[in-house]
């Protein structure tokens, strides 16, 4: 009988540790929490631990073991910002209304949740639960039971890499690695690559096929696998440009990142140099109809003389009039480029080591701004330098020597002002009154009209600015096209017109900016038998905010001659008796 018993203690033994090694094992994939209240039990159910852009499962059970009815129960579950809910992914706060929980009865809310987030590997993430209800008989009572559970954050999913030189010549192709592999048993069914090159990147090929706009590649169900990128940089000497990769999911029709990962990578200096100069300009700034003078200079930084250097700059800007193209190189119209190579500058034959040399070209901009919609503003001019040469040092890997540069000019904008006078003015609605032809110490009516165009530039902190001819007093009636009115200081004479901000193309695709206001004119003796100034030199200043420089124009002076008046005879407005 002992005997017996000691064997029935054994195998009991057994039990229990192959019943508590199977515990461990399942606890490694599944940990409850158990929530009570009386008879009211709450069990949160969800994995140890998952891998950053794995989905899983989350849920929450409830039995109601009372001897009543637990009215108006409402469930709410706070995800941390590192968990999202799938399908609902902007929702920090998932809420279930559970209706009535009758006598005895069982339920469960089951969510699908993926942690996101680059520095949350190895964290430890909180979910809160709270389930409340409102007691049967207690109206205004709800009672409320909370828990929370912890998940153990590992790294992601996806292993994501990239591997690509620390720097690279200007221009010079170069390749970039990226490495992937699912660390996870999880089969990703919409996984794809996306990567977002600097705007100074261009592409040449890939090892795999890419996507739309040679950045994106579908890598669904991928074990491993490596993508090689070809392609360029072209940037000034030690600008930094960064690739920055991610792995994205799709699921219930929302993008979830399951890793990411950038790298940088500077410009070398190269060792075939070159760079440009506008000749006399000093602030990047040209006006319109000015003749530039563009010097490239170079010079071969390499231990070794360097064989059939050739040196193309390409000009780009619709001001240039390349009917006035001055070079000694060779301009090809199609491309709007030019290229010095050995055939017109012998010293691109052989360039010794350390030599240095200049090529240049002259250029006038045209007259006009060739403005036809709105877009059509702020002009710049830009030129394109390289050189290389087929010889590589021994110090240099690379297929060839490379170098670039660019030099973008920006051209100042123009505002124009206009400065009419009429006697019959009738289309302005305004009523001119006294003698025609002037006559001495008689008084006359005259409306000045002030015109402003603005052309290729937006413009602010605008003022015109006039002053009365002698004899000449302001009436005090003045209208605009805008809020603005001119205002006059009696004391000084002087009329002045301030206007806020006036957009680029006005008067150009639309009238010009007018105001009118009237003046009243009465000669003296003194201008018996002469033209009586009416207004003097007219001056207008604004900020050009596409240079940030000041623009000034200046209309002449208005007499009684009244050039703009076609109903005015000619010698008709001169001072009489």
């Amino acid at each position: 009988m002992k005997t017996k018993l000691i064997k029935i203690l054994h195998y009991v033994f057994w039990i229990a540790v192959v019943g508590l090694i199977i515990g461990l094992v399942w606890g490694g994939f599944l940990v409850q929490k158990i929530l009570k209240s009386g008879e009211l039990e709450v069990e949160i159910h969800g994995p140890e631990k998952v891998n950053i852009g794995v989905p899983f499962y989350f849920s929450v059970n409830f039995s109601n073991n009372t001897k009543s009815i637990l009215k108006q129960a409402r469930l709410r579950v706070f995800l941390p910002g590192e968990i999202n809910c799938i399908g609902k992914k902007e929702q920090r706060v998932l809420e279930e209304d559970l209706g009535d929980i009758g006598i005895g009865s069982f339920s469960k809310k089951t969510f699908q949740l993926i942690a996101q987030g680059e520095h949350i590997g190895g964290t430890i993430q909180k979910i809160n639960v709270e389930l409340s209800y409102q007691p049967t008989g207690l109206v205004r009572t709800r009672l409320a039971r909370t828990g929370s559970f912890d998940i153990l954050i590992e790294k992601p999913a996806v292993f994501l890499d990239l591997v690509a030189p620390a720097k690279v010549l200007s221009g010079e192709n170069f390749k970039l690695e990226v490495n992937l592999n699912n660390l996870s048993s999880y089969e990703f069914p919409d996984l794809r690559l996306e990567l977002n090159y600097p705007p100074n990147f261009k592409f040449k090929n890939s090892s795999i096929a890419p996507g739309q706009n040679n950045n994106v590649w579908e890598i669904s169900n991928i074990k491993q696998s490596k993508i090689v990128i070809e392609g360029n940089l072209v940037g000034p000497v030690n600008s930094f440009s960064q690739f920055l990769a991610k792995i994205k999911t799709r699921l219930l029709g929302e993008e979830y990142i399951v890793n990411k990962k950038s790298i940088s990578m500077a410009i070398a200096p190269s060792p075939l140099e070159i760079e440009i100069e506008l000749a006399g300009v000093t602030d990047g700034i040209v006006d319109l109809g000015q003749e530039l003078e563009y010097l490239i200079k170079f010079q071969n930084k390499t231990e070794v003389g360097l064989s059939d250097v050739v040196i193309k700059a390409g000009l780009v800007g619709r001001l240039f009039d390349f009917s006035e193209l001055v070079t000694e190189g060779d301009f090809y119209s199609k491309i709007n480029t030019i290229v010095w190579d050995a055939s017109n500058t012998p010293q691109l034959k052989m360039l010794s080591a350390g030599e240095k040399g200049v090529v240049s070209f002259r250029i006038k901009l045209r007259d006009y701004f060739p403005i036809y919609k709105l877009t059509d503003k702020n002009f710049t001019l830009n030129v394109n330098a390289s050189i290389e040469s087929p010889t590589v040092p021994p110090s240099v890997s690379a297929n060839r020597i490379f170098g670039s540069t660019s030099l973008e000019t920006k051209v100042r904008g123009v505002i124009m002002i206009q400065t009419k006078v009429y006697f019959r003015d009738a289309s302005s609605g305004i009523v001119n009154k006294g003698v025609w032809p002037p006559r001495v110490n008689k008084p006359t009516n005259y409306t000045v009209h002030f015109l402003i165009t603005n052309y290729s530039t937006d413009v602010s902190n605008v003022k015109v600015q006039a002053y009365l001819g002698p004899g000449v007093k302001f009436t005090g009636i003045v209208k605009s096209d805008i809020e603005s009115l001119p205002e006059y200081n009696e004391r000084t004479k002087q009329v002045t017109w301030t206007i806020d901000r006036i957009p680029a193309a006005t008067g150009v695709l639309s009238k010009s900016l007018e105001a009118i206001f009237q003046i009243e004119a009465t000669p003296d003796v003194t201008k018996l038998g002469k033209y009586q100034t009416l207004i003097q030199d007219t001056y207008i200043q604004a900020l050009d905010e596409f240079t940030s420089l000041k623009i000034s124009d200046t209309a002449p002076a208005v007499t009684t001659r009244l050039p703009h008046d076609k109903t005015v005879q000619e010698l008709e407005g001169i001072v009489r008796d």
